[in-house]
């Protein structure tokens, strides 16, 4: 009996000290995964925070950024770099390729609420304004010496030599409508009302006023006008009796009536008071 008694309390004993020896070793991992997750948890946040503050700073330091395009030629060719700064101090900076120079703008640049809109050689780009990076491209030619509105997360572009209105969604770049008008030659592309846009054009010797619903996706003619410079310009080449005056105005002549010298001037006029 008494080694009984003896056996059962070594039992209850070494119970006692496992279950001690258990608690002390859950104590012990427990600790470990505590220390493991907090030093852990601070190396995440020093290795996140970094990139937060990043683009929080850039965000806030393009509230006040001044962008640029800045445009060089040479043999004919032209590339241009758009460059974002503040204080004089570089953001970011964006290089396009290289074109063959023509008689009209090679590039064209416009500022929106998200993005930086770039015309390269006809070909529309949206560039972040956070880093300059390029969002999309549009798939869609919409021509050199560009114009463009921003209204309401839609794009509505058009083109020196180009009779199509696009409707272009901003956040992809995709073309949601091509709306053709039966003059030639938009200029002076204008925001007038909520639903309306405007922009003059050529109807052969006449200059027009077109507006544009941007609900109903309808062209209306609201104004005609006689160009008079047109006359006299026409009357001045007439008077001209030189083989190099003859060969330069036949070559030139388009079908608005302007000679292709008079097309430039009044473009480069236009987006120069633009940019």
């Amino acid at each position: 009996m008494e080694n009984e008694k003896a056996e059962e309390k070594v039992e209850v004993s070494q119970k006692k000290k496992g279950n001690g020896l258990f608690t002390i070793f859950a104590c012990i991992m427990t600790g470990i995964i505590v220390f493991l997750a907090t030093n852990l948890g601070q190396k995440a946040s020093k290795i996140i925070s970094p990139d937060v503050e990043k683009t929080h700073s850039k965000s806030n330091l393009l509230q006040n950024v001044k962008v640029e395009l800045v445009s060089s030629s040479e043999n004919g060719k032209e590339k241009a770099v758009v460059v974002a700064t503040e204080n004089g101090k570089e953001v970011w900076k964006y290089k396009t390729g290289e074109y063959d120079s023509t008689e009209l703008d090679t590039f064209n640049m416009f500022e929106g609420k998200v993005y930086v809109y770039l015309v390269e050689a006809g070909k529309l780009k949206a560039l972040d304004k956070n880093n300059g990076k390029e969002v999309w491209t549009c798939s869609t030619d919409v021509g050199r010496s560009a114009m463009l509105l921003e209204i309401n997360d839609r794009l509505y572009v058009t083109s020196y030599y180009s009779s199509n209105l696009f409707t272009i969604n901003a956040k992809n770049g995709n073309v949601e409508k091509t709306d053709k008008f039966e003059y030639s030659h938009p200029f002076d592309l204008k925001k007038t009302s909520d639903n309306i846009i405007s922009f003059k054009a050529q109807n052969g010797s006449e200059e027009v006023t077109v507006e544009y619903d941007i609900s109903t996706k309808l062209f209306k003619t609201v104004s005609t006008n006689k160009n008079s410079n047109n006359v006299s310009n026409t009357s001045s080449n007439t008077s001209s009796n030189t083989s190099s005056n003859t060969s330069s105005n036949t070559k030139s002549n388009v079908t608005s009536g302007y000679t292709n010298s008079q097309l430039i001037d009044m473009a480069r006029k236009y987006y120069k008071s633009t940019v």
